[in-house]
């Protein structure tokens, strides 16, 4: 089993694992890893993603992928709005006032105050 580790842009990780080999009896398993681990560290907060080769004698044999988002340590819940149809911001109260934005339905809002 070959293993790579990308971003979710697609850019290669350096990433220092061997690959693993084992010899594997029809309907038997092999874990190269306890349940849980996997050896990754010093990664910065982002989306990545692990792709698993699994070939036999040279010839690749199926390959799956792992998303798994790293999460800063410290993080402050922003409370969020959502329109539910078009919204329309104006410089004052009232239809006579000029539109200064306008939201679709299901745009996301940041809440600030």
């Amino acid at each position: 089993m070959h293993t790579e580790l990308y971003t979710s842009r697609g850019g290669k990780v350096p990433f220092n694992l061997p690959d693993q080999t084992a010899t594997v009896g029809t309907g038997q398993r092999v874990d190269f890893f306890p349940a849980g681990s996997f050896p990754i560290v010093d990664l910065k907060e982002f989306l990545y993603y692990l792709k698993f080769t699994l070939s036999q004698d040279g010839i690749v044999q199926d390959v799956k992928y792992v998303y798994f988002w790293i999460a800063p340590t410290n993080v402050v819940h922003i409370p969020m709005a959502y329109a539910l149809s078009s919204a329309y911001c104006r410089q004052g109260p009232g239809q006579d006032y000029w539109i200064v934005t306008a939201f679709e339905p299901g745009k996301e809002l940041r809440l600030v105050a």
